[in-house]
């Protein structure tokens, strides 16, 4: 039995971590918390550009503290993607259903993580490469001697809001954050276009365009990120092959269009692997990270199963919002050597004593919250 929702979750959430509002604490969490003065925003005292510490540099901390939080418990209540588990795959003998209950699949996987909100990519390992049988998907294959003819490419939603993902044969400084470069060959162009899609920075890419900042792209109304709407990984068997594949709920990304300027890629449209029913090809129990395949199956064994997934819960409990907002503060009080935030007279509690408290009780609460696993043996 999981919990679905309670009146004690937290719910402010509207994540920007340079106005100091994380996915789990705010500021106005942490100034209440510490008793320190900050400016009304909204009616509220939080952190903003004028105070000391600034927004964005609470908004830092919190990301540390956030991703510290899901580390230390073993598994996040943030939407996080997960990309490339392998699995080894056992197939189910029927013979074994006449001594058994009956059982409708012929494997069974048990994710690395739990609370899995969405099979992006399921790859099955078939004679000669991996078949994905999951998600709503199109690809761009970039061609091997015309990719410097390609100028664009567009991604349109639904309503009809679109990002445009332009080419550009510029290097370093020069190349702008919303662009990929195109010029020194398809292998590297596609992986341009997939960190620009996931709005990362191009690590894979980076020693060679120059590019020194992370990529991001707005839509064409300027209201909405890329990486919230696509993911884009690598084709494992092709290196010149991008698979977007959409993260609206369900087959709605059938419903998105994918084109392009140039002759430099060819591109298939988004298509839909979505059969996660029961009876269908394959279907998981996302609060356990459980998945069964039921028809589509790989033919060997190890290592021939390949999942991404997204994952994370769709609640915070009020546990979670209290351990942020008291490690957050904490980081603040460890770094206040000169007392700006807070200061020190003889009817206080010291800014250590005050540090250690915090400290003690967000680090009580994380162990107890976190998963264990058992070993029995004879």
């Amino acid at each position: 039995m999981s919990k679905t929702y309670s009146p004690s979750d937290y719910s402010s959430i509207n994540q920007d971590y340079d106005s100091a509002r994380g996915y789990y604490c705010d500021g106005t969490d942490v100034v209440a918390l510490l008793q320190i003065p900050g400016i009304t925003v909204n009616g509220e005292l939080t952190f903003t550009d004028n105070t000391t510490p600034k927004a964005k540099e609470v908004g830092k901390i919190m990301r540390r503290v956030e991703d510290y939080i899901d580390e230390r418990i073993g598994y996040a209540f943030r939407k996080t993607i997960y990309s490339d588990e392998y699995y080894n795959f056992e197939l189910k003998s029927n013979s074994q259903y006449l001594m058994a209950n009956y059982v409708d699949y012929v494997g069974f996987i048990q994710l690395r993580r739990e609370k899995v909100r969405r099979i992006l990519a399921l790859d099955v390992w078939q004679t000669s490469r991996y078949k994905n049988i999951a998600g709503v998907f199109a690809t761009i294959s970039i061609d091997k001697t015309l990719f410097n003819s390609l100028n664009w490419i567009k991604l349109t939603l639904p309503d009809g809001d679109y990002f445009q993902l332009d080419a550009s044969n510029n290097f370093g400084t020069d190349l702008d954050a919303g662009d990929f470069n195109k010029k020194l060959g398809a292998s590297t162009t596609a992986k341009e276009i997939c960190s620009l899609i996931n709005e990362k920075f191009p690590s894979d890419t980076g020693d060679f365009t120059g590019q020194a900042v992370k990529k991001t792209l707005l839509s064409n109304a300027g209201t909405k990120n890329i990486s919230d709407y696509f993911y884009a990984r690598m084709d494992s068997e092709d290196s010149t092959t991008v698979e977007i594949i959409s993260l609206l709920p369900g087959s709605d990304g059938t419903l998105c269009s994918i084109t392009k300027d140039g002759n430099g890629a060819s591109l298939a449209t988004f298509s839909s692997k979505e059969d996660k029913q029961r009876k269908e090809d394959w279907w998981f129990i996302g609060e356990e990270g459980k998945l069964f395949i039921r028809q589509e199956y790989p033919y060997t064994l190890n290592n021939s199963i390949r999942v991404t997934y997204v994952a994370g819960s769709n609640r915070i409990p009020a546990y979670i919002n209290e351990v942020a907002t008291k490690l957050v503060a904490a980081e603040l009080l460890r770094h206040d050597d000169s007392t700006i935030i807070i200061g020190e007279s003889g009817a206080q509690i010291d800014i250590k004593g005050k540090y250690d408290e915090l400290k003690k009780d967000a680090e009580a609460i994380l162990n107890s919250k976190r998963k264990m696993a058992y070993l029995i043996s004879d």
